[in-house]
């Protein structure tokens, strides 16, 4: 073998085969490298030809690469070719037709064979009958060595491998998108993928009579059993409608399994493959159009008709054309991994545990161009390790899936360095009594929002109320009033500009008198927009003069994240927010009073941009925020100005949106409710569908967990100042940008209540002398909430401070 190529590609002018080629080029010399390598095929002229093109486009000159020209149907042509090489890269298929032929000259030839079949049938039965031939002969045999199965396959060994524990199941979830927000035009995979589907469908019920013979040995039936969903269902790992995977990928890793347990004595994991689709639509599309294939496929005029008109049966995603590289390029698949198991480990892989799983792993693995990026990738290395690390792979030869081949090889660690990631998300305990908190004993106590002597019982019970009944507007008042009148401080979470204002406006002075703080909007969206900017003033070196603050929110996706502003099937605020929300609508006249009331006269603020424009700041669009942002830093600041006698910053607070599409929507929004608030069936209307008039925001029914903590937001400041005391007049000489982010507003909502109440008992010689009606920026300043927060998730970061504007 001494004078063989060490890699020889077959099928190197078909569409798998040619975008193989700057791979083999790139990989066959990477980490000291130096393996020799050819191409093969039926044409000369041909393989010269894609040697030339591929060579140009990679700038590289590959007319040197050595030809091998070669008839498939010729078995004494495929046994020439094999005596050419060590390892033979096979992508001639449908492989049910051509790739028995192939294997049988490589194992003959001592040469070792790699593809990227997705097909059970002909894997399965290369396994059961060149197997023993194979290991006579020292050669390795790995299919599926494209996206059909070596994500899923090593996705599951990489699971195993870092579970820390004894892993029970795995259950996989295959994503595919395009990226940006057009599709590319025409067919996203190639004709061959689409011909050996219908075959390999055509043919199932092959499998069962080929299995009773591969598979003499059962495994154990392992409890608990893992269940296999056949219908469409949601589930809580991913987002949107999950079906049965039709792939290759379940079967391929059964027998990876099946190995681990008959040569390596371990435990076998359970597996279940699925399919994400986005939308319930598609699902039912999804659903037609495999009804029909699966019927076409299972008579010859119906196979007929599909391979003849693929496009038509796949709505365009076949086509007997080639993939266009923009198509392909903008390709991604993601397998979202989530397995259950327990912590500790019992000696024999026979054992059966008599407890449910107390441990749970997500693990995700992803790549761009999953059918000629990836694949390929993942095809090219997997010969290059059987070249270089044999002495990792099992025996001395053989059939094998590719989890079983390379679990101990290099495999995943080139792959990761090559565009196909394998990740852990997490692993978390799911223990009964790591979960369950007992709360049985923790006082309740009774009231009557109405009832005013109901209300102060209550306040005379507690040190500090942390008020979360909403809408204030409507029944913040009595609270205040009873805690005021029983001695008690009071937190709440409101987002409502009159409730906040009025309630400064006229309890401040009572709440001094009692010595009671009263500290309002100790939530989302008011603390990390007041609070922050109380910490870019104590992080700035010199005077700050001036702050815009930028803030948006999003939900992560599979696919990257949109915004939630949108068409949203599961609601991401809850109706209690709309219900504030709408009531402060109705009384929105009653701000402008209040506030000439509040800060007279003083209109000393940066100029607001009402109109939405874009900011060098942000990416994007500034559109004017219409929350209490504004008038809540203007409180601080005022506050600052009278007691602390520092400059009052000028601020302005804008909504980053992403997408013009967004502002109109949000401009819709805003202006079909303020309208409708005009009226009294209009409020109803807002009130009792805010699912309709909100595209699905909000909605009554509550927030799903898994949508809370997908939802992300950020506040991003960028202010202006002195590097030291001047006069306004003077030109700013300095700024500085930073940033309030984190995730979950309603759990981070909950800490910032709960934390600011703590603070009001526990460090108390840090709060303003006298009680009184409060921002939290103005009450908690001095304390250390910031802190607190940060260690909840709250992140408060300096970007930069810079001189010059």
């Amino acid at each position: 073998m001494a004078d063989r190529l060490d890699l020889l590609l077959l099928g190197a002018t078909g569409f798998t085969g040619l975008h193989c080629i700057p791979y083999i080029h790139k990989l066959s010399k990477a980490d000291g490298r130096n393996l020799t390598w050819g191409v093969a095929g039926r044409s000369e002229e041909k393989l010269k030809q894609v040697l030339e093109d591929v060579g140009k486009k990679i700038e590289a000159d590959l007319q040197k690469v050595p030809v091998v020209v070669v008839d498939i149907n010729d078995e004494e042509s495929l046994k020439n070719m094999a005596q050419r090489a060590k390892i033979v890269i096979n992508c001639c298929g449908p492989y049910r037709f051509l790739g028995e032929a192939v294997v049988r000259a490589c194992v003959e030839a001592g040469t070792h064979h790699v593809d990227v079949s997705g097909e059970p049938q002909y894997m399965e039965k290369v396994q059961l009958e060149q197997n023993d031939a194979a290991q006579e002969k020292g050669v390795y045999v790995v299919s599926a060595c494209g996206l059909d199965s070596i994500p899923t396959d090593l996705g599951v060994v990489f699971l195993q491998q870092e579970f820390e524990g004894t892993l029970n199941s795995v259950v996989s979830y295959l994503e595919l998108w395009e990226e940006g927000d057009q599709f590319a035009k025409g067919p996203g995979v190639n004709y061959g993928t689409w011909e050996s589907a219908v075959y390999g469908l055509a043919h199932w019920d092959e499998l069962k009579e080929l299995r009773k013979k591969l598979f003499t040995k059962k495994l154990p039936s392992y409890k608990p059993k893992l269940e296999h969903k056949t219908l469409p269902h949601k589930s809580t790992v991913v987002e949107g409608w999950v079906v049965p995977f039709p792939g290759s990928d379940r079967s391929v890793v059964k027998r990876t399994q099946q190995h681990f347990y008959e040569v390596d004595q371990k435990r076998p994991v359970q597996i279940g493959t699925y399919f994400v689709v986005k939308s319930f639509w598609a699902l039912i599309l999804l659903g037609i159009l495999g009804g029909v294939f699966s019927l076409f496929a299972k008579f010859s005029f119906g196979r007929k008709l599909l391979l003849n008109y693929p496009e038509i049966f796949s709505l365009g995603f076949f086509s007997k054309k080639q993939p266009s590289e923009e198509k392909i390029e903008k390709s991604w698949f993601q397998i979202t991994f989530y397995g259950e198991g327990w912590k500790e480990k019992l000696e024999d892989k026979d054992d059966q545990y008599d407890k449910p799983c107390d441990k749970c792993i997500v693990g995700r693995v992803k790549g761009k161009n999953p059918g000629y990026g990836a694949t390929c990738a993942a095809l090219v290395l997997s010969a290059i390790v059987i070249a270089t690390e044999s002495d990792k792979m099992p025996g001395k030869g053989g059939v094998f899936p590719p989890g079983a081949a390379f679990a101990k090889t290099s495999l995943i660690k080139q792959l990761n360095e090559n565009g196909v990631t394998f990740d852990i998300i997490s692993q978390e305990d799911l223990s009964a009594a790591a979960k369950r908190v007992d709360l049985q004993s923790t006082p309740v106590i009774l009231i009557d929002i109405e009832d005013a002597q109901s209300l102060e019982f209550m306040a005379y019970s507690a040190r500090v109320v942390i008020n979360c009944c909403g809408p204030f507007n409507l029944i913040g008042e009595p609270i205040v009033k009873a805690c005021i009148a029983s001695g008690t401080h009071h937190i709440d979470i409101s987002a409502e500009p009159q409730f906040i204002e009025k309630t400064l406006l006229n309890f401040n002075k009572q709440a001094r008198e009692r010595g009671v703080y009263i500290v309002t909007a100790c939530a989302f969206h008011c603390i990390p927009a007041d609070m922050g900017m109380v910490y870019l003033q104590q992080q700035f070196h010199g005077t700050l003069n001036s702050v815009d603050v930028y803030w948006d929110m999003w939900l992560e996706t599979n696919n990257g994240s949109r915004p939630v502003i949108g068409y949203n099937s599961d609601n991401v605020a809850s109706y209690g927010t709309w219900d504030s929300f709408i009531h402060t609508l109705t009384q929105w006249s009653d701000v402008a009073k209040i506030r000439k009331e509040l800060f007279g006269e003083n209109a000393s603020e940066v100029k607001q941009k009402y109109l939405p424009h874009k900011s060098n700041v942000v990416q994007g669009w500034a559109v004017p925020s219409p929350t209490a942002d504004s008038s809540l830093i203007k409180w601080t600041q005022k506050y600052f100005n009278e007691v602390s006698h520092t400059k009052h910053i000028q601020a302005n607070s804008y909504f980053n949106a992403r997408s013009v599409f967004q502002i109109l929507l949000l401009a819709l929004f805003m202006t079909v409710s303020y309208f409708l608030t005009r009226f009294k069936i209009g409020t109803t209307l807002l009130l009792r569908c805010p699912g309709i008039f909100t595209l699905g925001t909000f909605q009554k029914k509550p927030v799903k967990e898994e949508v809370m903590q997908r939802t992300n937001y950020k506040y991003t400041f960028y202010g202006e100042g002195w590097s030291y005391e001047a006069e306004d007049k003077e030109p700013c000489d300095r700024r500085i940008l930073g940033h309030v982010k984190g995730r979950d507003p309603y759990k981070v909502s909950g800490a910032m209540a709960v934390l600011s109440a703590i603070i009001l008992l526990t460090e108390v010689e840090n709060l303003p002398e006298q009680g009184g009606v409060f921002s939290p920026g103005a009450c908690f300043a001095r304390t250390s909430l910031i802190k607190q927060l940060g260690k909840h998730g709250v992140d408060f970061q300096v970007i930069y401070e810079k001189a010059g504007v």
